[in-house]
């Protein structure tokens, strides 16, 4: 749009909108050039070129030069949000391109196309734990969300700006922010698989915060709505949530079994398998679990914040952790689950 590149050469002489529309039109016209919202006739369009030191030919070649089609625009979008969120494996040189292309300072882009390359380099830095450019891009989608209506985009963002205040362990920040998501989510009729994601990241924050109440209706809440509508997104880590509550009440376990038996084929990162297996082994005997899955046998060998624990807790003696005192339970547990990876799985 011409309106666009006026104001990108304005900014560019480092000249006011008063200055360049002094004697030429009023500051209010400008304004709306630059919007879009009108089209300035040939003999302004002259004039203000020529205090741009260019002229009407050089702007329609620069607008024709920085055009960008919406339509590839947004599949580029699109297929980049893909990428990221599932993290493929040529991820990396896709993105450098991607940014090199440096879409979001196009002045043609609209805010919901800005909120989402934001978006993207959002996930992209966190899931590299680069967590101050992700701060930084989530704020700035966030920002240029506000001009947009899309209710699942900005519980996305949310969900994502929550997450960045888990890992910078600000707790009461991502509680809010997660409080604010389900407000959302329940005034929208949102039912898709953000639903069970908030509901386990609030049982999350809870258990964090040591509000184990809350956590345990979180985290039971979550597992209803999958098991209402049929999702498995975060089933295993929602299974071990309610499991791990439930041994800080020191309830029976036993009750929990088989809904670790029913979703264990789930496809899912295996460290949250691992976690589930430690706790249930406690009153349960779990042995014939561990031959299932040779990663677990060597998983008392394999995790380094164990090293105090190295001969109470191999495969051959997982039973030696019964002995531990209830404190000493709790401690080595909050030890695995939350200085191991920052919180239980996100």
């Amino acid at each position: 749009m011409i309106g666009h590149q006026i104001k990108s050469l304005r900014k560019k002489e480092g000249m006011t909108q008063t200055e360049l529309c002094e004697g030429i039109i009023s500051r209010t016209y400008l304004s709306l050039i630059e919007k879009g919202s009108v089209q300035p006739s040939s003999s302004v369009l002259k004039r203000l070129s020529e205090r741009l030191n260019t002229t009407i030919d050089d702007l329609e070649k620069n607008i024709e030069s920085n055009h960008v089609d919406s339509i590839t625009l947004e599949r580029h979008i699109a297929k980049m949000l893909s990428k990221v969120e599932t993290e493929s494996d040529d991820l990396d040189d896709l993105m450098e391109d991607f940014m090199n292309q440096k879409y979001e300072a196009n002045n043609e882009l609209t805010h919901h196309e800005v909120s989402r390359i934001h978006y993207i380099y959002s996930i992209y830095y966190f899931n590299n734990k680069i967590y101050k450019d992700s701060m930084k891009h989530i704020i700035l989608a966030i920002k240029n969300m506000k001009y947009h209506t899309s209710a699942v985009d900005r519980i996305k963002m949310y969900i994502q700006k929550g997450k960045l205040h888990l890992v910078l362990n600000e707790y009461e920040e991502a509680m809010n922010i997660f409080y604010e998501t389900l407000f959302s989510i329940e005034r929208n009729y949102i039912t898709n698989q953000n639903v069970s994601e908030v509901l386990y990241l609030l049982g999350v924050t809870s258990t964090l915060l040591r509000d184990y109440y809350h956590s345990m209706y979180y985290f039971n809440k979550a597992y209803t709505f999958n098991v209402k509508f049929d999702y498995m997104h975060y089933m295993h880590e929602i299974i071990f949530g309610r499991i791990y509550v439930h041994d800080i009440f020191n309830k029976d376990l036993n009750s929990l079994v088989d809904e670790f038996k029913k979703y264990e084929t789930i496809k899912s990162n295996l460290e949250v398998k691992k976690r589930l297996l430690m706790i249930l082994n406690k009153d349960v005997n779990i042995s014939h679990w561990l031959s299932k899955d040779n990663e677990s046998h060597k998983f008392y060998e394999e995790v380094p914040t164990f090293v105090d624990y190295e001969n109470m807790l191999t495969k051959n003696e997982v039973n030696q952790f019964e002995l531990l005192d209830k404190q000493e339970k709790i401690n080595l547990l909050d030890l695995f689950i939350i200085e191991r990876s920052g919180l239980f799985m996100i």
